[in-house]
């Protein structure tokens, strides 16, 4: 996030908002992984 100009840090609000204005119906769940990474689920309309 640092690296690229205009990175942040979200909050699960903040990806419910990006999923809606983006057209997905939903934001799913998020899956921890082993990593700093998670995966981020959502169903497009």
């Amino acid at each position: 996030m640092l690296m690229i100009p205009g990175g942040c840090e979200r909050t699960k609000e903040d990806y419910r908002r990006l999923f809606e204005s983006a057209g997905f119906q939903t934001l799913g769940r998020i899956v921890s992984t082993r990593s700093e990474m998670s995966v981020i689920e959502g169903q497009k309309v």
